[in-house]
């Protein structure tokens, strides 16, 4: 009896653990377009965990499609930042397994650089 509790118990231990961890792994989805409804290609996109830990990074593809998988954070940060254009940011805790974005639209930037 003492010998089929230990592995057992181990068993249960195990799968506990790794439910406890899968739930804890998130994904975030976007996309990027400009005023005109078209999508924007290597903008730097930046998640950053609130908590104070990782902070990890992408670029958008040629549609303006953005993926971060295996986010282990519920409380982040979202930066969008990209040359000719405003920067992007917003805060949020995701909720759901998958978090799709609605689409995110950014503004041309009006500085002008002076003549050297």
């Amino acid at each position: 009896m003492k010998n089929t509790i230990k592995p057992l118990f181990s068993l249960l231990l195990f799968f506990v653990s790794l439910s406890s961890w899968a739930q804890h792994s998130f994904t975030v989805k976007g996309r990027v377009f400009d005023d005109n409804k078209k999508g924007l290609n290597n903008l730097t996109v930046m998640l950053e965990y609130k908590n104070g830990g990782d902070t990890l990074y992408r670029l958008t593809d040629n549609k303006g499609l953005f993926v971060f998988s295996n986010v282990l954070s519920k409380d982040v940060n979202l930066y969008i930042t990209g040359v000719g254009y405003e920067r992007f940011s917003k805060q949020f805790v995701i909720e759901k397994p998958v978090l799709e974005l609605d689409s995110i639209v950014l503004v041309h930037s009006a500085k002008v650089l002076s003549e050297v």
